[in-house]
């Protein structure tokens, strides 16, 4: 995939197998001291990216699938430790709803606690067709889970430099609000913020500014200014 893909591409299983192949896990202990070994994404990005892409289905929970989904929030910044409850399984459920699209919101929300994010992708992905035979609305779904991915990995094809200075008091202020929020309609504002610190990154004031742009809890800007990246 090149950066122009990754950028255009609408479909979020593709950048996450490009993600896979970029960054594949190390064989277990193995270890090279002093190497430059780098994970592209670490768990906690990916647990951030499963876990947004299921909330938008959140209405179709039932409780116990929706208490796994906020439970996953918490694991990402290690507030619950390593493990989750998963709620009864979807044969389980399938008892109680006939609605295939909640089926598939609560497949997809069940792999939060294994994190397999290509199955879970792919269960969101049926999710949206069981819910709408629109194929506009379907595209549409699959161009906002893409966005999801690129808000929260940036561009893998680019280093980009963050100066410290540049978080300031009021920066990290709204980037950790709307971090505990979830609600990101300042971004225009901590930009502002950023390029009042010195900051004239085109591609971090550009995320911020993007107004088609869709941000969720784990947007590699808001993780910069906040020491999480």
């Amino acid at each position: 995939m090149t950066e122009l893909e990754w950028e255009e591409c609408d479909d979020p299983r593709a950048l996450v197998l490009h993600m896979s192949n970029r960054n594949p896990r190390p064989p277990w202990g193995f270890y090279i001291p002093g190497s430059e070994f780098r994970w592209l994404v670490n768990e906690r990005k990916r647990r951030l990216i499963g876990t947004a892409c299921c909330a938008r289905f959140e209405h179709l929970l039932p409780p116990a699938a929706r208490d796994l989904l906020h439970s996953s929030w918490r694991v990402a910044d290690y507030a619950l430790g390593a493990q989750l409850t998963l709620p009864p399984r979807p044969g389980f459920f399938r008892r109680q709803f006939q609605s295939r699209c909640t089926v598939w919101a609560i497949e997809a929300v069940c792999h939060l606690a294994p994190l397999d994010l290509l199955a879970l992708i792919e269960d969101v992905q049926r999710a949206v067709i069981a819910e709408t035979s629109e194929s506009v609305a379907w595209g549409e779904e699959m161009a906002t889970q893409a966005q999801i991915v690129r808000c929260v990995v940036g561009n893998p094809f680019l280093r980009t430099h963050f100066d410290r200075a540049w978080a300031t008091d009021t920066a990290k202020t709204l980037a950790q609000q709307m971090y505990d929020s979830r609600e990101f309609g300042a971004m225009p504002i901590l930009a502002d913020a950023l390029q009042d610190a010195g900051c004239e990154n085109d591609d971090i004031l550009a995320h911020c500014r993007d107004p088609h742009a869709t941000h969720v809890r784990g947007c590699w800007v808001c993780d910069l200014v906040l020491g999480k990246a």
